[in-house]
C-alpha cells in the first residue's frame, strides 16, 4: 500500500512538472499560443497532421519583445488552421531541444509541416528526414520572410497540408461510393473556386473517418435522368438536382451534405454558416464521429490544458462513439435547427472559421 501511495505521488508530481510553465515565458497567459517544453515539443508539434509555426525566442532578447505583439496577432488569426508554438530556449532544459533543430539566434521562426499521409495505410507516403540522428515525421522550414502578421499569416496558411479534393462534375459523385467503408463522403458546394484554408483543416480534423470534395458554385449544373448517376442512385440526384437549382440561383452560398449510398439518400447540412462548431455537431448527430484534432477533439483538450496550465478533469458521463459504422448506417435524420449561441466558456466560432 505504501509502495502504491509513493507511485501515485511521484506520477503526481511528473504532471504537475510537465504542465507548470517558466514564470519568464511570454505566452503563458495567451489561450491561441501554446508554450513548449522539451517534454511536450514532439507530441505538440510531430503527433499531429497540423502544420505548427514556431518560435524560438529568449525572454531577454529585445527583438523577441518586440515580435510578440505581432505574434499574438497571428496566434490569433491561425487559431483552429495552424498551430503556434513557443520554446523558451533560457530555459535549460529546453536548450537541447532548441539545438537540435539549430537555432542560433533569436527570434528563430520554423514552420513544421505534416509530410503526406497514405489514407489506406495511415502510413508516410515519403522518406522521413532525419533531424541529427532523430525521426520526425514532419519537415520543417526556417522563415526568413517579413516578420508582420499578414506576411506570417499566408505564408502559414500555404503550408497546410490539404486533403480535400476538388471535383468538376457533379455526375462524377456516384463514384463517390467506392471509398473505404470508413470514410464518408461529404461534398462542399464552395462560393469559391479555392479549397479554403477552414476546409483544409476540417480534411485534418476528421482526416480518417471523412473524404472531403469540394466542387465551386458555378460549375454545378444539373444531374440528366438518363445518366448512368440517375440509374443507379435516383432518390440521390433527385435530391441533388434540387440543391444544384437553389445554389444556381444564388451562387454566393457554400453548401455542404454527405452521401448516404447505402440508402440512396442526401443528409445535407443546414448550419446557417459551415464552421467548425456546426460541422462538428452535424457530424456527431449524424454519424457519432468525433474529430482526430481540432478545437473538438481529445487532442484539443489537451493542447487548451497546455495553454492553461489546468489538469485534465474526469468525465465519465462522456458517450462512446462508433466509428467502425459504414456510409448508410447509424443515425441519418436530418440536424435540429438551434439558434442558441455557444457560450459560457465553450469553444466559440470566430470569423475565418467560416467557408
Amino acid at each position: 500500500m505504501l509502495v502504491r501511495s509513493l507511485w501515485v505521488s511521484l506520477l503526481f508530481c511528473c504532471a504537475n512538472f510537465i504542465l507548470a510553465a517558466s514564470p519568464d515565458n511570454f505566452y503563458n497567459d495567451d489561450k491561441n499560443i501554446i508554450e513548449a517544453t522539451s517534454r511536450s515539443f514532439d507530441r505538440i508539434v510531430h503527433r499531429s497532421n497540423y502544420t505548427s509555426l514556431v518560435e524560438f525566442y529568449a525572454p531577454w532578447c529585445g527583438h523577441c519583445k518586440n515580435l510578440a505583439p505581432t505574434m499574438k496577432k497571428v496566434a490569433k488569426k491561425l487559431d483552429g488552421l495552424v498551430q503556434v508554438v513557443t520554446v523558451n530556449c533560457d530555459v535549460d532544459s529546453n536548450k537541447p531541444l532548441c539545438g537540435e533543430y539549430g537555432v542560433e539566434g533569436f527570434p528563430t521562426l520554423k514552420v513544421f509541416k505534416p509530410q503526406k499521409i497514405d489514407l489506406l495505410n495511415g502510413n508516410s507516403t515519403k522518406k522521413v528526414k532525419k533531424v541529427k540522428g532523430t525521426l520526425t515525421r514532419h519537415v520543417f522550414e526556417t522563415y526568413i520572410g517579413e516578420r508582420k502578421m499578414s506576411t506570417i499569416v499566408d505564408y502559414c496558411l500555404s503550408r497546410i497540408k490539404n486533403h480535400v479534393k476538388k471535383v468538376g462534375n457533379v455526375n462524377k459523385f456516384h463514384k463517390l461510393d467506392n471509398l473505404p467503408l470508413n470514410r464518408k463522403p461529404v461534398v462542399v458546394f464552395s462560393k469559391n473556386d479555392r479549397i479554403s484554408p477552414v476546409l483544409k483543416s476540417m480534411g485534418l480534423d476528421w482526416l480518417d473517418t471523412v473524404q472531403f470534395f469540394s466542387i465551386y458554385n458555378k460549375k454545378v449544373t444539373l444531374v440528366s435522368e438518363e445518366s448512368e448517376f440517375y440509374k443507379k442512385y435516383p432518390q440521390i440526384v433527385k435530391q441533388l438536382n434540387k440543391i444544384i437549382e437553389s445554389i444556381k440561383k444564388d451562387p454566393s452560398k457554400s453548401h455542404m451534405i454527405a452521401f448516404d449510398f447505402t440508402n440512396d439518400k442526401i443528409i445535407e447540412y443546414k448550419g446557417k454558416s459551415i464552421n467548425k462548431e456546426g460541422v462538428n455537431e452535424f457530424f456527431t448527430s449524424e454519424f457519432e464521429l468525433k474529430p482526430r484534432e481540432g478545437p473538438f477533439s481529445d487532442r484539443g483538450e489537451y493542447l487548451n490544458r497546455l495553454k492553461s496550465g489546468k489538469k485534465p478533469v474526469k468525465n465519465n458521463n462522456k458517450k462512446k462513439s462508433n466509428n467502425n459504422k459504414p456510409p448508410g448506417s447509424g443515425n441519418w435524420q436530418k440536424v435540429p435547427k438551434s439558434d442558441k449561441s455557444k457560450k459560457d466558456g465553450k469553444q466559440q466560432s470566430t470569423t475565418h472559421d467560416e467557408l
